[in-house]
């Protein structure tokens, strides 16, 4: 798993994984003068947004769990879901299950 790995949605939308945020929690002045605001990403329920910040290489987000931050092309538009959640599996069917992301290897036809 590396930035810009592509991931097919079991319901078939492709997108871009961007990186891994840590729950962003009580910082210490000196954190707080070094992380910086990266912006908004919407939560993948789309219910709400949450803000992504940045310190060093980390990426922190105001959530009390790790999240997946991907991308949608295609819209342009950031997405956060639960790390568990995105590598998880997901009910279509009473006892039917598939994953929920799965990575698009580069002989699959997609550009990468």
């Amino acid at each position: 798993m590396k930035k810009k790995d592509k991931y097919r949605h079991f319901k078939g939308d492709i997108y871009e994984f961007h990186c891994i945020s840590l729950p962003k929690e009580e910082e210490t002045t000196e954190v707080k003068e070094k992380m910086r605001y990266v912006g908004k990403v919407r939560f993948h329920e789309n219910t709400h947004n949450l803000d992504l910040y940045k310190y060093g290489s980390i990426y922190l987000i105001d959530s009390d769990l790790p999240h997946v931050i991907y991308k949608n092309n295609e819209i342009d538009m950031s997405w956060a879901r639960p790390v568990d959640e995105f590598f998880g599996y997901k009910e279509i069917k009473a006892g039917e299950c598939t994953k929920r992301f799965t990575r698009i290897e580069k002989d699959e036809g997609e550009m990468q």
